[in-house]
């Protein structure tokens, strides 16, 4: 409680900074091991490679979107409990969170093991493409449990305010995987199969380190062995907060396993593998505001637990404004040197032209994703379940799924670029009326 005591008294431009500064980094590198893990495939593997990671990237987000309800649903608990000094209830959370964590992992790990080939071919993988993402989904899945409690722990140890432990969880993972990319795919010559066991590795030594922080002899939040009993109440809350975020990014899986359906109707092989590095370009855009957001959700949760709402008002507010600035910036970037962001990922040079020219379409709605992103987690911070899990799911579900579906049937292979940029102008739109009026019955009593 002592090292937290800093979210609710230090001065807010600088608690911020403090908080989201590392999480960015953190992210930014994840966001780096990326970005060299495609260039690594792509080199060494080939253009199928890449497209069969790309076909197996919705799986990827589904035990993403897992681990980070898990660890955003719990930490919000853990960062208002801080606030209000009820240490009992945050030690249950966390042990809660170990206890639900591990459950799901199991549970995901088995049905994955059973189930992966069929996933596989409904995620539109051709015959071409199969051998790749076989290799590579058969040894992701397993590394299921390890990466839900990598993702998750290190949104209960931000929760604590101590950002730079889990910035430092987040780089040896990103930083090891990178060294294991280059020895198993170059050096041992393992392929795809050799980008998968670094992956998982590198989670493994992640976890590790987690809970070196978080049960070590520095530990975080003290736990008792009845804190790991399931509390109906407390796991119902967490996963009720945290189900915008897997609504989120595994609304995310079904958008890319309808992208891919729909690119195999329209398109071919080549623009699948360009998409996958699109996907890649975006993540280095979205990273940075996620980290932020990441930096800002304990402070909002601890000071709301206070009752101190001026505090939690000024946070957000700055918070918008800041991601709004890394989202500008990001779009004229890319707008202007999409060429040389594209041939980062590869040599080829018709991937390269397909990519650029898709990619300048996409970007459009991008300066709108920054506030849309912090508006989603104040609702998580807050424990607004339902505001939170709406905003979630207004622009991929309700607007980007149906654009996909529908713009294709007139304008074919351009109808699904176009979704694009409409998704994301629609959704913040909706969303700052919904916010606005919310935010303004958030006064100081």
């Amino acid at each position: 409680m002592q090292r937290s005591k800093k979210l609710i008294e230090q001065k807010i431009p600088k608690l911020l900074f403090q908080q989201s500064v590392p999480a960015a980094v953190g992210m930014l590198v994840m966001t780096l091991y990326n970005v060299v893990d495609t260039i690594f495939i792509g080199k060494g593997v080939g253009t199928l490679g890449l497209a069969g990671v790309a076909i197996c990237f919705p799986l990827v987000i589904v035990i993403g979107s897992v681990a980070q309800m898990l660890g955003v649903g719990f930490s919000s608990i853990i960062s208002r409990s801080i606030g209000s000094r009820d240490c009992q209830r945050a030690e249950k959370s966390f042990g809660n969170f170990l206890t639900v964590s591990f459950l799901f992992g199991i549970t995901m790990t088995i049905f994955g093991a059973v189930l992966f080939i069929p996933l596989l071919k409904t995620l539109g993988a051709s015959s071409s493409v199969f051998p790749f993402a076989k290799d590579y989904a058969s040894i992701i899945i397993f590394g299921t449990i390890f990466f839900i409690f990598l993702a998750g722990g290190n949104n209960i140890i931000r929760s604590t305010g101590d950002a730079n432990k889990a910035m430092q969880a987040m780089i040896i993972s990103s930083l090891l995987n990178i060294v294991l990319d280059y020895i198993f795919i170059f050096e041992l010559d393992m392929g795809i199969k050799g980008a998968a066991w670094a992956t998982v590795i590198s989670w493994i030594v992640g976890v590790i380190y987690v809970f070196k922080i978080l049960l070590g002899k520095d530990n975080h939040i003290k736990i008792k062995l009845s804190d790991l009993k399931l509390n109906i109440i407390i796991a119902k809350e967490g996963l009720l907060i945290g189900l915008s975020s897997f609504v989120r990014q595994a609304s995310s899986s079904v958008m890319m396993l309808l992208l891919n359906k729909s690119l195999s109707i329209y398109s071919s092989d080549i623009v699948i593998a360009a998409f996958g590095i699109i996907m890649r370009i975006l993540m280095m855009v979205f990273m940075p505001i996620v980290g932020l957001v990441q930096g800002l959700m304990p402070i909002i949760g601890a000071n709301y637990g206070a009752q101190k709402y001026e505090r939690t008002r000024r946070a957000t507010t700055l918070a918008i404004k800041v991601a709004t600035v890394i989202s500008i910036i990001a779009f004229i970037i890319i707008l202007v040197f999409p060429d040389f962001l594209v041939a980062i990922f590869s040599s080829d040079k018709l991937l390269v032209e397909s990519s650029k020219n898709i990619l300048r379409i996409i970007v459009i709605g991008v300066p709108f994703v920054g506030f849309q992103t912090v508006v989603g987690g104040y609702y998580q911070a807050l424990g607004k379940s339902k505001q939170a899990l709406f905003v979630s799911m207004l622009r991929q579900v309700f607007l980007f799924i149906p654009l996909l579906l529908i713009l294709p049937m007139f304008w074919g292979l351009n109808g699904i670029y176009i979704a694009f940029p409409v998704a994301d102008i629609l959704s913040a739109i909706i969303t700052f009326y919904i916010f606005r009026k919310s935010f303004r019955l958030l006064k100081e009593v």
